[in-house]
């Protein structure tokens, strides 16, 4: 009995450790506590630069992070805007959804944030192997990936 406790104890442990955190959003000021937690837990140490629109002016955003020794270092994510529940026909507008869709950086800045908000089990030595790793949860589908010389994505 005291084992079965145990290991219910040490279950229950195990899944709270795994933090949760929310991609998308009402307000695009609202998505800075998604993207600051993917710097914060880089190797290096980012700041916040800005926030603009992409190219396509119409559906997405940059919100930028710099290396503080290093300005060519950047950390970039990608956010995508939807209208929910819009119908043209009816004239219902619809909300604004703002949604974290985007990353990318070298191996040693993502993995930490990959770690802890997405796949607790991951390894380093796992996804270097093989060179990408994906992860559900729910329907999300996320993919941590190689893209290029020290060059790695996470696409959520």
């Amino acid at each position: 009995m005291k084992t079965k406790l145990t290991l219910f104890f040490l279950s229950i442990a195990f899944i709270c450790s795994a933090q949760t955190l929310q991609f998308a959003f009402k307000n695009i000021n609202d998505v800075r506590q998604t993207t600051d937690s993917i710097v914060s837990n880089a190797k290096r140490t980012f700041k916040f630069q800005s926030i603009n629109r992409h190219r396509d002016a119409k559906t997405s955003y940059i919100v930028k992070y710099v290396n503080v020794n290093d300005s060519t270092d950047v950390i970039p994510v990608l956010v995508n805007t939807t209208v929910i529940g819009e119908n043209k026909d009816l004239e219902i507008k619809g909300t604004t959804q703002y949604t974290v869709k985007f990353t990318q950086g070298k191996f040693l800045d993502l993995f930490p944030f990959w770690k802890k908000f997405i796949n607790p089990t991951a390894t380093e030595d796992d996804i270097i192997k093989v060179g990408y790793q994906t992860y559900n949860i729910g329907e999300q589908h996320l993919m941590f990936k190689k893209v290029g010389e020290s060059i790695w994505t996470i696409s959520m």
